[in-house]
């Protein structure tokens, strides 16, 4: 399963990630100080999006799946027009998108996303991307997990279990991954349950690769594209990262 195929799930991503409260108030803190023009790769739901712009920043959000755009617009529906206004959403490919809109402050890629990208020609191709859009300066915001080596491997494991207080939907998520550091890849198996009220279970099984980088290749890419890399966080309380991390959060400003 690839990032563009990975659809049917819109309708419940949001209970399946789960609060992001901590996520977003990162991204306002580090972002904020380049400018309220920001641009959201792979924007999904919208769920940093719309808070970003509950903020008073102006984002622009892309995703090439057309059930997440949806999914997002669906939630603007309820929110200020004042809101409403600050957001912008496309449907695109982040390896070869072009806005008319340019010279943003900052962008960012969220929640592992960018590790979709298993070549060096579709990583190259996301950050040339990003940069042709970013004003002199511009910030770039990576986020990448590292993975659990501890884990075991190949064991199906419960990652999520939710039940809605509003709708009574219930939703099961369990997980299986599969390390390959020769290929640094994971390889990642999915299957969601999903009951809304008085209504019979659904089941979705996704399955996709994820690239895994080691912090001097990350850096090395980044600048390798015309970026400067200002700091790694390993967490979003931004402590710095080390070897104990569980993600790795990139902030770079274009060079140049």
């Amino acid at each position: 399963m690839s990032l563009e195929e990975f659809t049917s799930l819109a309708k419940y991503y949001d209970r399946i990630v789960g609060d992001r409260t901590e996520e977003i108030a990162f991204y306002r803190r580090v972002l904020g100080p380049y400018g309220k023009r920001i641009l959201d790769v792979a924007c999904g739901t919208g769920a940093i999006a719309i808070p970003l712009a509950h903020e008073g920043i102006h984002v622009t959000g892309i995703d090439q799946s057309q059930h997440m755009l949806d999914e997002a617009n669906r939630k603007l529906e309820h929110v200020r027009p004042n809101v409403r206004n600050r957001i912008r959403l496309s449907k695109g490919d982040m390896r070869k998108f072009e806005l008319d809109e340019q010279n943003f402050d900052g962008a960012f890629i969220a929640f592992n996303t960018f590790l979709f990208m298993i070549s060096r020609k579709d990583q190259k191709a996301v950050l040339g991307c990003i940069r042709n859009h970013l004003r002199r300066e511009g910030a770039l915001l990576l986020e990448v997990f590292q993975p659990d080596y501890l884990r075991p491997q190949g064991v199906l494991r419960l990652e999520r279990s939710y039940r809605d207080p509003t709708t009574g939907t219930i939703i099961l998520r369990m997980t299986q991954q599969t390390i390959s550091p020769q290929d640094q890849v994971t390889h990642v198996s999915s299957l969601t349950l999903a009951r809304e009220q008085r209504k019979e279970w659904q089941f979705f099984f996704d399955e996709y690769d994820l690239y895994l980088f080691a912090r001097g290749e990350l850096q090395q890419l980044v600048e390798s594209e015309g970026f400067q890399v200002i700091d790694i966080y390993g967490d979003y309380k931004r402590h710095p990262f080390n070897k104990d991390s569980k993600k790795m959060l990139l902030l770079a400003e274009k060079s140049g």
